[in-house]
Formats: structure tokens, sequence, C-alpha cells
């Protein structure tokens, strides 16, 4: 889940509003804003790491990846403290279109990370397509394995699954 902190200081899950942006067609444009905001504190913070979930449309090069990539080729030591996360539930043709993206982000030192594995509409297409770095498991596998045996051992067969393509 994502989340923003809110003016009391409190956390508030945001996926619901992000799903709005991607439906209403500006999700990329708020990934942009994201991924700017994240290069800018990677440059001025040395010791920072920082990872960046995207939403499935913004997963393909297009303008504003060319402008990232650019940036991320003369900073190398930047790039490397750089994680995209890749939603894990990519349809068809936005995987096909997240493979140039990830090819061009692994070459040039960023970890990749597909997200949510084993959540709503999950598809380990994703993970052997796409060759992550790491892949996160679905916060519904790893609230549920804390008390029940049944999902530990689901999730225990996930770990084991994603690790063979990491």
């Amino acid at each position: 889940k994502r989340f923003r902190i809110s003016d009391r200081g409190r956390y508030q899950a945001i996926d619901t509003e992000l799903e709005a942006l991607e439906r209403m067609g500006v999700g990329r444009a708020y990934d942009v804003e994201t991924v700017e905001w994240a290069l800018a504190k990677l440059k001025n913070d040395p010791d920072l790491r920082l990872g960046i979930s995207l939403m499935a449309n913004s997963c393909q090069i297009d303008v504003w990846w060319g402008l990232h990539s650019e940036v991320l080729k003369n900073d190398p030591a930047l790039a490397t403290r750089l994680y995209i996360e890749i939603p894990a539930a990519l349809k068809t043709e936005q995987l096909q279109r997240a493979i140039a993206l990830c090819e061009i982000l692994k070459a040039l030192g960023v970890k990749i990370v597909i997200a949510d594995f084993g959540g709503k509409g999950s598809n380990l297409s994703t993970i052997y397509t796409l060759l992550p770095d790491a892949v996160k498991i679905s916060e519904l596998f790893t609230r549920r394995s804390q008390s029940e045996a049944n999902w530990r051992k689901a999730q225990d067969g996930l770990v084991a699954l994603t690790s063979a393509f990491c």
C-alpha cells in the first residue's frame, strides 16, 4: 500500500486516490512528478536510497523517461540508489511496454522491483519476463501469514517461486 502523511501526522492509504488518477488518465503525470522529486532528493543526499512505485500506465518509454534516463546516465551513482517498483498486475500490452523501460533502467544501474506480487491481478509472467532485482510480496500474504498457518505456507511458496527469477 502507498501512504501519505496527513496534516495531523497520521498515515493515510492513498491507493484508491492513485487508482482514480490512473482511471482519469493523469496517473503518468503524477508518476513523472514523483520521479523528478526522487531524483532531486537523491542528488541532494548521496546516502539516500529511494523506491518509487509506478502505476501500470507509466511503465513504458516516453519523452519523460527519456529525460529521466539522461539524468541517470549522467550520474551513475544516483541511478544505483534508485529502485523502480513495477506492478505485478500488468496486462499483456502493459508488460510488453514495460520490457523496454526495464531494460534501459537496468542498463543504467537502476534496481527493478516487482510490487504487490500475490495481490489482486498479479501475474507471474511479469516476474519471469522482467527478471527484477527483487519482488515485494503482497501485503495480503504478509499480514495474514502472521496468524494463519496456511497463509504462512502460501507465502513461503511465493518466496520460493519468486526467488527462482531474482
